[in-house]
């Protein structure tokens, strides 16, 4: 397959109409005019929030637009510095950062965990490499006991995890939905002595020249706007949810343990 790579990026603010939903700001090529009016229908009404999307086809950017409301209120207009949170491309980053650290012969992927992170070593986890606990086959995918507290303390739950032994899918491909950041996070400290969110500061952010890169919220003072988080439904409030979600939660997949402790 074949496609064009001509940039003919034109202004979007033009897509107005009832079918677009909010108003469109922005810039596309001609041939994703169907992928802008789509994205657009994403959000026809206030409360639905806003968004943007960017779309790069062989390192040209082809769709840069946004639209809608960066508040729950519906007050506040998505503009092009606004910045959502990204939820679990937060991994990719984290393992950009690790990455990185490799190409510098910080860290080798063959290597112990506990070459680096010495705790990481208890309880049966001495040999478990970098390579496996990248790969979300640490089985760590899953911790028990830990409180709303513990969640919000990222250096104990890096402890917790490395003191923890690990399941029953040790050595298998279970996804680390909440414990891949504190793992990367526990990792990267033991290396550089800097928690994640400086690592993210130093190793993406400040390469690539943007302001608007943070892991939690920003700083006071920064340039980056953030947007409200806006959720019809508290997934994990609906019984019904909370009812599925726990049948599902078995040892074929570690996503949805990881959420429940």
């Amino acid at each position: 397959m074949t496609v064009e790579t001509r940039v003919d990026r034109h202004e979007v603010s033009h897509l107005d109409d009832p079918d677009a939903g909010h108003r469109v700001s922005g810039a596309a090529d001609s041939h994703f005019n169907c992928v802008v009016r789509s994205f657009a229908s994403m959000f026809p009404a206030r409360r639905f929030g806003g968004g943007a999307l960017a779309v790069y086809l062989d390192g040209q950017p082809v769709v840069d637009v946004w639209t809608g409301w960066s508040d729950r209120g519906g007050h506040s207009p998505w503009s092009a510095d606004t910045a959502p949170m990204v939820f679990s491309a937060t991994k990719g980053m984290a393992a950009t950062v690790i990455h990185r650290l490799a190409d510098r012969g910080l860290i080798d992927y063959e290597a112990p965990v506990a070459e680096y992170w010495p705790a990481f070593g208890a309880n049966g986890k001495a040999y478990l490499t970098v390579r496996d606990m990248m790969r979300h086959a640490a089985g760590l995918s899953g911790l028990r006991g830990a409180t709303r507290e513990d969640l919000f303390d990222h250096i104990a739950m890096e402890e917790r995890l490395a003191a923890a032994p690990p399941g029953r899918l040790l050595g298998k491909p279970a996804y680390h939905a909440l414990t891949f950041g504190w793992l990367m996070s526990g990792l990267g400290r033991a290396v550089t002595g800097k928690g994640m969110r400086a690592l993210i500061r130093e190793e993406l952010a400040a390469p690539l020249g943007t302001d608007g890169l943070h892991l939690g919220r920003p700083p006071a003072g920064a340039p980056t706007r953030v947007a409200e988080i806006v959720m019809p439904q508290n997934m994990v409030g609906n019984p019904v949810a909370n009812f599925v979600l726990r049948k599902v939660a078995n040892e074929m997949s570690g996503a949805y343990r990881s959420m429940y402790f």
